[in-house]
Parts: C-alpha cells; structure tokens; sequence
C-alpha cells in the first residue's frame, strides 16, 4: 500500500507544528520572565538550531520522497522521525513552571545528552533511513557509498560526530566552542543552499 504525499506531509507537519507551538511559547515564557530565570546563551543558541532543524528536517522530508512513491514502510519512518522531533522540543523546552531551578544551563546540562541522541536518530532517519527505503538499498550499499564516495574529512566533519560529541562531552568550553560553530554551519547553509 502506497500513500500520496501531500498526505503524509500533512500528518507529519502536524507534529512538527505541534513540536513548534510548544518551543515557542516556551521560549517566549523565558523572554517574558526573563528576570525570574538564569539565562544561558548556549541553551538559546540551541533553542535557534532546533529551530532551524525543524525547517531543515521537513524540507529534506519532502525533499527526500517528492518524486517515490511511498511505502508503508516510509510512512512509519516519516512518522516516526516527526515524532521524535516532538519528543526533543518536549525534552529541550520545558516551561517555567516545569523548571526544578529557573537556570536554563541547568537545563541545558540535564537533558543534554538525550536530546543530541535523539537529534542523530533524526539525522539517521533523514539522510540513511530514507533512503534505505526510498531506493530500496541495503545497509551494506550504504556504507559502500559512505566509504566510497564521501572523502575522510567530509565523513568526520559531519553532523553525527558533532552530536556524538555534543552528547558525551561535558566541557562547557568545548559545548560552547561547537554550539558556536554549529549555529554559523546552519546559518551559513540556510542563506547560501
């Protein structure tokens, strides 16, 4: 059973709004009480990426399917991506009254590792899982194509090590060095691709 993709982009784009509505009026929350909470500019820097991740994440959604048809098996996919979406935001962004402390470092630091996994289950989803399904490959023609046709510092400068990293290392100085970096990445590739 194939479904058409308007369908399936509109079920999904649910999620990504409902993902959305919750990040921004957590995030105008902390304008707003902004004197009742300790700031942290890392946390905010990550509040714009996952921001820019979400516009990202669903053009390459539809990007990745608009000329396949799509299998149940993508829908699933497609689904289960968005969903995992929701579950960052709802990870990331709680609202004041959530908030053990109002320190959004402490925030940050708390959930920090759970949630740049599920930003690289996302990225696996998107960029290898889709594809797997789309063109029908097996595991072994994607590492073939990985090793054959991404050259070495392409395949470490890449977004699965940045969180890997992001998610195991506690460094506040490493954290922000690359959160930095990350964010001009992002910018630089929205303006310019």
């Amino acid at each position: 059973m194939e479904l058409p993709l308007h369908i399936i982009l509109t079920f999904s784009s649910l999620i990504y709004g409902l993902a959305l509505a919750h990040s921004l009026s957590c995030m105008a929350e902390y304008i707003q009480n902004r004197s009742e909470i300790k700031q942290y500019w890392v946390w905010w820097i990550w509040a714009i990426i996952i921001l820019f991740l979400s516009l990202g994440f669903w053009v390459s959604t539809y990007i990745s399917w608009k000329d396949a048809s799509i299998p149940m098996k993508g829908f699933v996919a497609i689904v289960t991506q968005s969903s995992i979406f929701y579950l960052t935001c709802y990870l990331f962004f709680n609202h004041i009254n959530e908030m053990k402390k109002k320190d959004l470092e402490h925030e940050y630091y708390k959930n920090k590792k759970l949630t740049f996994i599920l930003i690289l289950v996302q990225y696996f989803f998107i960029f290898v899982l889709f594809d797997m399904i789309r063109d029908n490959l097996s595991i072994n023609d994607i590492f073939h194509h990985i090793l054959n046709y991404i050259p070495l510092p392409m395949f470490i400068l890449n977004p699965f090590t940045f969180l890997i990293l992001l998610a195991f290392i506690d460094n506040k100085r490493f954290q922000s060095t690359l959160s930095v970096f990350i964010l001009l990445g992002a910018m630089i590739q929205f303006l310019f691709n």
